[in-house]
């Protein structure tokens, strides 16, 4: 197995996410969100070993892999050993996130160009990341091949807890592929930006596919207004306002 010390290639791609990584300093509001999040998938996954979740949404630019990132933080500062892998192949964003190269990675070792997935260290002790490395032509059929089955079960063997960043479900059925092993899905939905048809279509299509959709997270509410929601069956509801503004807070 090879873990890798963290390499950065680039300080300026990650100027974008600046104090929206859930550290020690983040506000009280963002940091309190993620620890409940946290608590309640701790719930969901404590008859498994190493619980998958797979963090999708409707569609892109929604915060869905800064919110990966920021629930496999949660689960470090804990002490927990926690993966995040890194499979939306066509728009990687964990490397830029949390300031990694992307040379080596998922791509490789599905294509078989490289013998031992490639987990690389971050600066948040216990949370390593296996990034997508070179795009692939095709990133379908390598999610289907036996190796990714032989990635899980080594992530399996060596972490607490596993977080798969995958494209949103309205632009690729990449997202759809992982259900079978996964412990559950994480919706992000992004108020003002998706829609309640794109929504319904997303639930629908893992549904489709026997996926155990765990519950979602609501980015972008303001919480001085009195903000709605549409849940699926159109009922106006405002349960998910406590996961409001994860990514706006400085």
């Amino acid at each position: 197995m090879k873990f890798s010390k963290r390499k950065v290639k680039d300080y300026g791609e990650i100027k974008d996410y600046k104090n929206k990584l859930l550290t020690s300093q983040s506000p009280f509001v963002m940091s309190e969100t993620y620890r409940s999040l946290r608590t309640n998938l701790m719930y969901t996954g404590c008859s498994e070993k190493c619980p998958v979740y797979v963090i999708t949404s409707s569609s892109a630019n929604v915060g869905k892999s800064l919110t990966c990132a920021n629930l496999a933080i949660s689960y470090a500062q804990i002490g927990k050993k926690t993966l995040i892998i890194d499979l939306d192949m066509r728009m990687p964003s964990q490397h830029k996130a949390l300031g990694l190269d992307n040379k080596e990675g998922v791509s490789s070792y599905l294509a078989g160009v490289t013998d031992e997935p490639n987990f690389m260290r971050t600066d948040y002790e216990n949370l390593f990341v296996m990034v997508v490395g070179r795009t692939p032509p095709d990133p379908t059929e390598l999610l289907n091949s036996p190796r990714f089955q032989m990635l899980l079960c080594k992530a399996k063997e060596l972490f607490d807890v596993v977080f798969l960043d995958v494209p949103p479900v309205g632009v690729m059925s990449d997202a759809s592929i992982v259900a079978k092993d996964a412990t559950g899905y994480i919706l992000v939905v992004e108020a003002g930006v998706t829609h309640k048809k794109e929504l319904i279509n997303t639930v629908s299509a893992i549904e489709k596919v026997n996926g155990n959709i765990l519950g979602a997270v609501l980015n972008g509410v303001d919480l001085k207004t009195n903000s709605y929601w549409y849940d699926k069956y159109g009922k106006k509801n405002r349960s998910f306002s406590y996961y409001a503004d994860l990514h706006n807070n400085g």
